[in-house]
């Protein structure tokens, strides 16, 4: 359609109109000379349930209360500080994936097995952001996951509610919306249930003892000192711009190599002022699983075929993700 039309496509899915960028030069007007006026994300009904009507900071408008919300993310929760204190538990989950595939590897009489690579990933990235935010592995991680993957299939599949969103009738008949509905209940019960334990466990430590050793510890702590005090949690702009540590710098102050990897790191974790908070926590987590995974195995797809016969075909959703699990053979390299 773009090489018929154009970069730039306005089209309509029901009575959602929805403006379509598909090249490099739609895209920049769209993030850097536009940016403003897309700033805040769309809510369809599936993310509207999920969100809580964008009450988070993914899918919250581009107001004041985002403002705050990304100042937290960048001085409290996701600051380099914070970030280094988590590498122990990145190297723990790392080495753990590594002795799994080492086990099903060394269980197999030719020493070679076939990996589930996706869900090994998942797993662990999963378990390296449960630790960093609460402390401890969670012991609903299998039924979180599961709700997670059915409300990222739910928002990219195909749902009436999310093509007419002004018709209370559809929304109310609407299957996706009443699936949305039940993991937003589930997810929500299950960290429901972390906050109440870390309470209750909050009570029976010293007084005295520094408990931000996680990312929940830093909320709670937050929140226990707003309380009554609202006025109190203003940050200056100009501290917060100061914390950012190089989201500020313009494209002129960035040498060519430096703008480069910019730009492909935009890509991955969005662009322009809604960019990823976290950016720094998920690269420092996936720089060290793809380098352990690189150096202590060779990896061959089954079959004997080739790099050009790996299906990249992709699943829609909230996220861009392999339709197919990433099966491969693991061969052993380093002990």
């Amino acid at each position: 359609m773009s090489g018929t039309y154009g970069p730039l496509m306005l089209l309509r899915f029901g009575s959602v109109p929805t403006l379509v960028a598909s090249s490099s030069e739609a895209a920049r007007d769209v993030m850097r000379t536009h940016k403003l006026a897309f700033c805040s994300r769309y809510l369809s009904a599936t993310l509207d349930i999920i969100s809580c009507g964008g009450r988070d900071i993914l899918f919250s408008p581009y107001n004041d209360r985002w403002r705050d919300l990304r100042k937290v993310c960048m001085l409290e929760l996701f600051n380099p500080r914070r970030v280094l204190s988590f590498r122990t538990v990145r190297e723990e989950e790392v080495a753990r994936l590594l002795r799994s595939i080492s086990d099903q590897c060394g269980g197999h009489h030719a020493g070679v097995v076939v990996i589930n690579l996706s869900d090994g990933i998942c797993r662990m990235v999963n378990d390296v952001v449960v630790r960093t935010a609460i402390g401890d592995r969670c012991k609903h991680r299998d039924e979180f996951l599961h709700e997670l993957d059915e409300a990222v299939r739910l928002t990219g599949g195909f749902s009436l509610a999310d093509l007419y969103p002004s018709s209370r009738l559809v929304r109310r008949f609407s299957v996706a919306a009443r699936d949305m509905g039940r993991c937003q209940k589930n997810v929500y019960r299950i960290i429901e249930s972390i906050i109440h334990e870390r309470k209750v466990a909050a009570t029976r430590v010293p007084a005295d003892r520094d408990d931000d050793d996680d990312l929940l510890g830093v909320l709670l702590r937050l929140q226990s000192a707003s309380v009554g005090h609202v006025r109190a949690c203003k940050e200056p702009t100009g501290a917060a711009q100061g914390a950012i540590r190089g989201f500020g710098v313009t494209a002129r102050c960035l040498g060519q190599k430096d703008l480069k990897v910019a730009v492909l790191i935009s890509g991955a974790f969005g662009a322009g002022r809604r960019i990823c908070p976290g950016i720094t926590h998920g690269l420092a987590n996936m720089e060290l699983v793809l380098a352990s995974l690189l150096y202590h195995f060779d990896w061959e797809q089954p079959g004997g075929a080739g790099s050009g016969d790996l299906d990249m075909t992709e699943a829609f959703g909230i996220t861009l993700k392999r339709k197919s699990k990433l099966m491969l053979k693991a061969i052993p390299r380093v002990n």
